[in-house]
């Protein structure tokens, strides 16, 4: 091996928190701290930045020996192929069944759930969500930047998935099916596939609960839509207890 390839990767998350003692408030930044976390990545850096300077204007991106990667399941790949990590998936030896299942859980808890935090943060609840995220701005610019950045683009998004469309008992509804669906598949303690170590999945799901955890007061009813199976928090806390002793605890 060249000295060159024996040097270890340095990989910087870039998400809206800077503090590496905190999580972040958004899901999908959490996700791929928990995938590198529970692969056993050390010396992870992390980066405060604004989603406006990233690439696709999402955050997480990374840093990975300098060079910039968007987009978290693109991070993960990329580190798989740089053979810095082992898929979480093949070292459980996941069967296909379980396979399809981590597949189906992704699409429930990121193109559904996590829409409707998502929505409620942006649209419900679009000047308290931008009085937490963007208190560094002054308050009449903060409205301009939050209206022409943030909620103009989600409300065409979210008219455009339908989710607008709905009247809010249909957005309740639609939300608890989804909760209660999730709530099947989630232990209280130990892992979703029941492995002895976290797998992927893990990884997608902790991302959206610590989200929500983290800022119930932006999603309230997505937050209490939780709160109705106590089962969620004792399988986050648990995760958090174990991979990020140093952490402070969201709940």
């Amino acid at each position: 091996m060249s000295q060159e390839e024996s040097k270890p990767n340095k990989v910087t998350i870039c998400r809206f928190t800077p503090d590496p003692a905190l999580f972040c408030s958004a899901p999908f930044c959490n996700k791929l701290d928990a995938l590198l976390t529970f692969s056993g990545v050390k010396g992870v850096q992390y980066e405060g930045v604004s989603p406006m300077g990233a690439p696709r204007r999402l955050l997480p991106y990374a840093k990975i020996d300098g060079v910039i990667v968007p987009d978290s399941e693109l991070i993960y790949e990329t580190l798989k192929d740089k053979g810095v990590i082992e898929c979480l998936d093949s070292k459980a030896a996941l069967s296909p069944q379980e396979s399809a299942l981590t597949y189906a859980i992704k699409a429930l808890v990121e193109k559904s759930l996590v829409e409707f935090m998502v929505y409620e943060r942006w649209i419900e609840n679009h000047n308290l969500t931008a009085d937490t995220f963007l208190s560094d701005v002054p308050w009449i610019f903060r409205r301009v930047m939050g209206y022409f950045f943030v909620w103009r683009p989600y409300q065409e998004r979210f008219w455009g998935s339908g989710l607008t469309r709905y009247t809010p008992e249909e957005r309740e509804r639609d939300l608890k099916a989804n909760l209660r669906a999730l709530a099947t598949l989630v232990p209280s303690s130990g892992y979703i596939h029941g492995k002895s170590a976290p797998t992927r999945v893990d990884a997608i799901v902790f991302g959206f609960l610590t989200a929500v955890y983290r800022f119930p007061q932006l999603c309230p009813k997505v937050a209490a839509g939780l709160a109705v199976y106590p089962h969620f928090l004792e399988y986050h806390h648990q995760l958090s207890v174990k991979f990020w002793p140093q952490r402070k605890p969201v709940v």
